[in-house]
């Protein structure tokens, strides 16, 4: 296991050998680690950080300032509490495949998804805040998150939950506790996906979310995950 302390990555970018297939700054491939009270700023990379199938405890992290997305969670299992995201290019939280438990995260101007969770992942999240992102939470693909205390403003489409590949399924989003419910209440949904507020049950509002969201038919969105 590595064990990062207290550390400061700066200006990074990923290799640039084409070989290699990296995409993180920083990239942790099948070796766990832990991670507290790091910084990541000014990232040009396509991910700041970059954990593929590797179990993680991350906390007390900042990311400042990415090109593109901020963290980066393949196939990786684990828990990410006590960090903040502020000035991400496109996603902050991208999640893929992986099991997780997001606590007490402050999300701030994510030029497209605050959390993005696809690929069959589950997400267990509490105390939330995200303002000023073009989405707030994305849920596709047979992907799950179960979120309590959410505080969301500011944000062009709150929720989302709908089906991108079409060998997964719909998304599910479920919001006990949502602070900012009836200022920040916009949200795109599908049919077969679900989405549950305060114990409300959504009615789907738009077909072919994919299409919207990935065909620059809405606003900045055009990131791959």
């Amino acid at each position: 296991q590595s064990i990062i302390n207290n550390a400061f990555f700066s200006n990074l970018n990923s290799p640039q050998y084409s070989e290699l297939s990296i995409s993180g700054a920083v990239t942790f491939y099948k070796s766990p680690v832990r991670i507290n009270s790091a910084q990541f700023t000014d990232n040009n990379s396509e991910d700041a950080l970059n954990l593929f199938k590797s179990d993680f405890y991350i906390s007390n992290t900042t990311f400042f300032k990415t090109k593109s997305d901020a963290l980066d969670l393949d196939f990786s299992n684990g828990n990410l509490e006590n960090s903040n995201f502020e000035q991400i290019g496109n996603d902050a939280v991208d999640i893929s495949g992986s099991k997780v438990t997001l606590n007490s995260l402050n999300i701030k101007n994510a030029g497209d998804k605050a959390i993005s969770i696809g690929e069959k992942s589950n997400i267990f999240a509490n105390n939330i805040t995200i303002s000023k992102a073009e989405i707030g939470i994305a849920s596709k693909d047979f992907s799950s998150i179960v979120l309590s205390n959410l505080n969301a403003e500011d944000t062009e489409v709150c929720l989302a939950a709908f089906q991108k590949k079409p060998e997964y399924g719909p998304g599910f989003i479920e919001v006990k506790n949502y602070v900012n419910q009836y200022t920040c209440n916009s949200y795109l949904l599908e049919s077969g996906s679900s989405i549950i507020v305060n114990k409300k049950q959504y009615e789907p509002n738009t077909r072919k979310v994919k299409n919207l969201l990935y065909g620059n038919e809405y606003g900045k969105s055009t990131s791959k995950n």
